[in-house]
């Protein structure tokens, strides 16, 4: 979804999901605090989930989100390795993913039981400078420069085609696969584009 503010966009759907399981996935620990603090403020019931966190604060909050406590979470790329809850419904990428690997992974973490669930990337193209910032700024001290670069341009090839993926008006589902080495029809009916269509 092309969204100039994202937070009136996440507020409407939140509004309409509230009573759904979701996840809202940041690229950095201070956009899901800010996000956080701002969704705080509007009583939204919300668990924060990151890397700085405490082990005994990530379990808290990963309970609470298990049981019911909590039906939305924020979070980085950290929340999400062995976690197995069969009833999210919603994954919004509050930024853009790094690359289709991060989006497969962490969009496949809804609907585990196998009933209809979203993934929304909420695109906005000043999220390409922090995906570019991240990627220019690796640090792998233990690499040659050579070794350095190489991982970067293997890091750009894989944004660009994020980026693709989010600007593309063919099906998605069809890019992904076709991105993993499926072969597709290119019509599932289901995502933004091919519902466009229909």
């Amino acid at each position: 979804v092309h969204v100039k503010n994202k937070i009136d966009y996440l507020m409407h759907y939140i509004k309409i999901a509230s009573n759904k399981k979701g996840i809202i996935y940041t690229l950095t620990i201070n956009t899901a605090k800010k996000l956080y603090d701002s969704l705080m403020e509007k009583n939204i019931n919300v668990g924060l989930y990151h890397g700085r966190l405490s082990s005994y604060e990530k379990k808290e909050v990963q309970e609470y989100f298990t049981r019911g406590k909590l039906n939305l979470i924020i979070c980085t790329n950290a929340f999400g390795m062995g976690i197995d809850i069969p009833d999210i419904r919603y994954v919004i990428e509050y930024e853009l993913p790094s690359s289709i690997e991060d989006f497969s992974q962490q969009t496949g973490r809804a609907s585990r039981d196998g009933k209809y669930a979203e993934a929304i990337i909420l695109f906005n193209k000043d999220d390409i400078r922090t995906s570019e910032f991240f990627i220019n700024n690796i640090e792998k001290p233990n690499l040659t420069d050579k070794q350095l670069k190489t991982i970067k341009v293997q890091r750009f090839i894989k944004l660009d085609k994020m980026i693709s993926l989010c600007l593309s008006k063919k099906c998605i589902h069809q890019k992904i696969a076709n991105y993993f080495g499926v072969k597709h029809s290119g019509k599932c009916g289901m995502c933004s584009n091919c519902k466009k269509k229909v």
